[in-house]
């Protein structure tokens, strides 16, 4: 995956990326429909959002802590055994070091080593969903949250990434 978003024809030609978000919910192996989000902001409705940014990596990073929130996600992704979180996101921890990767693999899909592709970080918690941008920091993801209200008793929300 790394190689592909740093490869000269395919993610370095991307000015934009766009997560489409709108009906997004899971289907668990045990139920034929799909749930809605259970975690805030969604608390049990559609997902309603769209996620934006310049950079692929950190747009990724927002949306891995997302679903890593959801009970039934997390359920999947945790190993009770070691208290640790599978390695999920090792693509992203690739991608935003690829001059130095963890894993010492070269990524050079052009001929030459790839430089980092994005920020990657997580958020400080689930409740406050706080990057770096959002503490005032240069340098690293800004989570931009806008709402609307359709009725009274229904919101729907639009996220994007700066």
């Amino acid at each position: 995956l790394v190689d592909l978003l740093g490869h000269e024809d395919l993610g370095e030609k991307c000015l934009f990326f766009m997560i489409d978000g709108l009906y997004g919910g899971m289907r668990p192996r045990n139920n034929d429909y799909p749930l809605k989000f259970r975690s805030s902001p969604f608390k049990d409705h559609w997902t309603s959002s769209v996620f934006m940014s310049q950079d692929p990596i950190a747009l990724d990073s927002v949306i891995f802590d997302f679903l890593r929130n959801e009970p039934e996600v997390h359920e999947m992704l945790y190993d009770n055994e070691t208290d640790k979180i599978f390695c999920a996101d090792n693509y992203l921890h690739e991608a935003a070091n690829a001059n130095h990767p963890p894993s010492k693999t070269k990524y050079a899909p052009n001929g030459k080593q790839l430089k980092s592709l994005g920020v990657h970080e997580h958020w400080n918690n689930a409740d406050d969903k706080e990057y770096t941008g959002n503490m005032g920091k240069k340098g690293g993801i800004e989570l931009v949250k806008i709402t609307y209200e359709i009725e009274k008793s229904v919101a729907a929300s639009w996220t994007g990434i700066i």
